[in-house]
């Protein structure tokens, strides 16, 4: 970075009356430095959702943490927590029952 800061004129860059001005300029410039030289992650897309992902699972996720609230709630309740036992074993077998399908099709396109 010392290299790319020997090419800048500081004298002009920072030749401001204000200081906020002058720390601005400066950060702007070490901005176009840090561009050069430290490599920037890629934002993740926000809710990717896997492709055998659909609506019965999420219908079911849903379900699956509405019981679990309700489970954590009334702690007492041995029906509630042998649903949300049931429950969790049906979600798991349909994601994977869906995942199953999908790769599937997928190696039957290949």
């Amino acid at each position: 970075m010392s290299k790319h800061f020997k090419t800048i004129d500081w004298n002009s860059a920072l030749n401001n009356r204000h200081t906020q001005d002058s720390y601005t300029s400066f950060l702007g410039i070490f901005g176009a430095a840090a561009d050069l030289f430290v490599k920037r992650r890629l934002p993740r897309p926000a809710q990717v959702k896997p492709p055998w992902w659909n609506q019965q699972i999420s219908s079911l996720v849903r379900r699956k943490r509405r019981l679990f609230i309700r489970k954590r709630i009334k702690r007492d309740d041995d029906q509630l927590a042998r649903n949300h036992a049931a429950l969790c074993r049906l979600v798991k077998f349909t994601v994977k029952m869906n995942i199953i399908e999908y790769e599937m099709k997928l190696a039957q396109a290949a």
